[in-house]
């Protein structure tokens, strides 16, 4: 693949036309026209291979019958470029990575189960994005189930499912405001987000009514079958925890607030208490009488009650006081009167963590006395059989009840069913590599790349660009992943975080890592460094205010001081003629702004009284900066009604005054690198999960040009983003992510430098 590709701009797709290391064209000669053809294709050029060595793959684009005899006369000199020959080594054009950013499989995260009949689904997630893991012979075999929008296409990522019910035919899982509805339990949708769920909202329960769907929480909410138009309800003073649902009755459990005045000595006191309570609806959650608590219950303090809908009816299961530990069982037709039907009682009872049920009976879970875990199954509430004992170490988040089966799911990610445990990675698309590529930098005659892999910080390296091998870097526990890196006069420097604390790695050559800390407390987030003559500069937020570090060595990091009040953050920094520039953002009055911060030395840093934001934009912050000579370039994303732009600020005075420009075309901006010709912005354009690559360019950092090229990693089905670009040699090299609702794979792009 070529830079080149779809024409958006005044000039041949806003870029030179003749790239270096291709042969100049000459008028009227056969393979002259078929490379123009291609190049107006946007497929890569490369010298004809010998027979045994060809692979061909078709275009990604669609070709007209008389290009394609066109191509077919003159293809004596050259051949369209196929998969790459070798799995570790990146072709010229855009590819699929996995095989050269190598990862271990990532642990599924599951977080429920459903069933209706004979079929059941399993909620979760993969690589920030929902995985619906469906079966339909009872729980014997699995597939992941195919996801889309509600207009057909792509779902957007960014949201999973933490709730599913089913029944009667419909199903629908809840995440936030997120909303996933199936007709079947085999293909989802992805509903327009539920507005009446509010960023504070708890949501612990989800049931299938006869009209639609209830969920209970924080409050009460009830949807109809398509899952669309959601109404919020208000029980004054309650919080539900519990809910089960047998057609239009629901039955929820929870606590009630309650003001209570008392006499003490002679004066009246009133205090709010909280007690137990049960609630009762009959037409689907939209209305609510209270219910008096069953006396028989019997209770452990603290004890939760477990409300499910099983054979002939409603149960509830609590633990009860005694020297020998159970769990009391009663049942009701309708939710109003309560009987004991039965107990969970077993020899090494030690509490119950899940119930579940269904028409054709019950089942639980149950820690025992020695730190184990059980599932049991009940025909009628009364009799209990212990099914399986599940892996030390296992945590439990689904339950569900089918005709002859039990499912249960959990984390880390585990799938047991009728034959037994499931393995996971050998359901096509269920679990890929947990692996992502954050950042690029090329020193000392090496480009080295970070990000994160399987939960650990990871780097590979490279002196061609398509070469690469696995850098070793330090192992500690926790989660761990580097955002961004810099070279400098003492070597490599990579930030990132871990767990919540900021994280910074460093090496004089890039083959042997130490890992370090910078000062600051959790939810400190270094975003972006660089290099000086005399040291290193991080920059980021602490909480709400700008924060930044400098380092002389590489051994101790001093935080900055200056004009860092919040609410800001720096994201981009880079060395000019005068000192250090970090760009970010502010919020003023709940609007984003862009935000400039110079500094002499890194150590203290002094905030620009104003900023542009270019017209028409109303909103906007900075997330990069670069710098060739004395222009720096500042590049971020702003918004104007629903729309989405890039924009660049110019500065030929180290940062003191800016010049704004929107960038050609609607998109956002994602990376960016200096070039030996200019300057190279990489963003984003179309909807969320559809996006495509997008680039713009500019020799002087004022006059931008737009083009849009295509292939593999590119555009096409799916979202497309590039997340870092490095130059090396005369190349361009970037790498990004590729993916749909089936998950993620890395990309490489190995190109010309436009």
């Amino acid at each position: 693949m070529s830079i080149i590709g779809r024409e958006d701009s005044t000039t041949r797709h806003g870029l030179p036309e003749h790239l270096p290391g291709r042969p100049a064209r000459v008028n009227g000669s056969p393979w002259q026209r078929s490379q123009a053809v291609w190049d107006q294709a946007g497929v890569e050029w490369v010298p004809d291979l010998p027979a045994a060595a060809r692979r061909w793959s078709v275009p990604k684009i669609a070709i007209p019958v008389a290009v394609l005899l066109l191509l077919l006369a003159a293809a004596g000199a050259y051949v369209a470029r196929g998969p790459a020959p070798h799995p570790h080594a990146a072709p010229t054009g855009a590819a699929l990575a996995g095989g050269i950013f190598t990862a271990d499989l990532a642990p599924a995260v599951l977080s429920g189960a459903a069933a209706d009949g004979n079929t059941a689904v399993t909620i979760g997630t993969d690589q920030n994005r929902a995985r619906f893991l469906s079966s339909v012979d009872g729980g014997r075999t699995w597939h992941v189930a195919p996801e889309r929008a509600s207009d057909g296409g792509e779902p957007a990522p960014g949201a999973v499912p933490a709730r599913i019910a089913a029944g009667r035919g419909g199903w629908l899982a809840l995440g936030g405001s997120a909303v996933w509805t199936s007709k079947d339990g085999r293909v989802w949708t992805r509903q327009p987000d539920a507005t009446v769920f509010g960023p504070n909202d708890q949501v612990a329960a989800l049931g299938r009514t006869a009209s639609g769907f209830v969920a209970v929480g924080s409050t009460v909410w009830v949807t109809g079958l398509d899952g669309r138009s959601w109404q919020r309800l208000t029980l004054d003073g309650a919080t539900l925890d519990r809910a089960a649902s047998l057609g239009d009755i629901v039955v929820a459990h929870g606590t009630q607030r309650r003001t209570v005045t008392k006499t003490v000595k002679k004066r009246k006191v009133t205090t709010t208490v909280q007690a137990e309570a049960f609630w009762r609806s009959a037409d689907g959650g939209r209305t609510w009488t209270p219910l008096p608590v069953p006396a028989t219950l019997a209770t452990v303090a603290g004890a939760p009650v477990r409300v499910v809908t099983g054979p002939g009816g409603f149960y509830l299961v609590r633990e009860v006081a005694g020297k020998h530990r159970s769990a009391t069982v009663l049942t009701s037709a309708d939710g109003s009167a309560w009987t004991v039907l039965g107990a969970i009682d077993q020899p090494d009872y030690a509490g119950l963590d899940k119930l579940a049920g269904g028409a054709d009976g019950l089942s639980a879970v149950m820690r025992t006395a020695h730190n184990g875990t059980a599932v049991l199954h009940s025909a009628d509430g009364r009799s209990w059989q212990r099914i399986t004992e599940l892996a030390p170490g296992r945590t439990v988040m689904g339950l569900a009840v089918l005709r002859s089966a039990t499912v249960v799911a959990g984390n880390p990610g585990f799938l047991w069913g009728p034959s037994g445990n499931v393995d996971l990675a050998g359901i096509a698309g269920a679990v890929h590599p947990d692996r992502t590529v954050a950042a690029l930098a090329t020193g000392a005659g090496q480009t080295l790349a970070v990000g994160s892999a399987t939960g650990a910080a990871a780097a590979w390296t490279t002196t061609t660009g398509r070469a690469w091998q696995r850098v070793q870097l330090p192992v500690a526990a926790g989660q761990r992943r580097l955002t961004a890196l810099a070279y400098g006069p003492r070597g490599w420097a990579a930030i990132g975080q871990n767990g919540s604390l900021p994280l910074v790695m460093t090496s004089p050559s890039g083959s042997a890592w130490n890992a370090g800390a910078l000062p600051g407390p959790d939810g400190t987030i270094p975003y972006a460094i660089t290099s000086t003559s005399s040291g290193y500069d991080v920059v980021g937020r602490s909480g709400a205010a700008a924060a930044a570090w400098h380092s002389a060595d590489l051994r101790t990091w001093t935080r900055a001081t200056g004009d860092l009040g919040g609410p800001s953050w720096m994201s981009g920094v880079a060395a000019s003629g005068t000192g250090v520039v970090a760009v970010g953002g502010r919020l003023d009055h709940g609007s984003e702004r862009p935000a400039v911060w110079t500094s002499p030395d890194g150590r203290k840093w002094t905030s620009s009284a104003s900023v542009p934001l270019p017209a028409p934009l109303a909103a906007g912050s900075l997330t990069g900066l670069l710098t060739n000579g004395p222009v720096l370039v500042a590049l971020g994303t702003g918004t104007v009604g629903q729309e989405t732009y890039a924009f660049a600020l110019t500065s030929g005075d180290g940062g003191r005054s800016w010049q704004p420009e929107v960038l050609a075309g609607r998109g956002a901006f994602t990376a960016a690198t200096v070039t030996p010709h200019g300057f190279l912005a990489a963003g984003i354009t179309g909807a969320p999960g559809r996006t495509d690559v997008v680039v713009w360019t500019s020799a002087d950092g004022l006059a931008w040009r737009r083009a849009t090229p295509l292939g593999t990693g590119l555009d096409g089905a799916g979202a497309q983003r590039l997340t870092a670009l490095t130059v090396v040699g005369n190349d361009l090299l970037a790498v990004g992510v590729t993916g749909d609702y089936r998950g993620d794979t890395p990309t490489l792009w190995h190109t010309r430098v436009p």
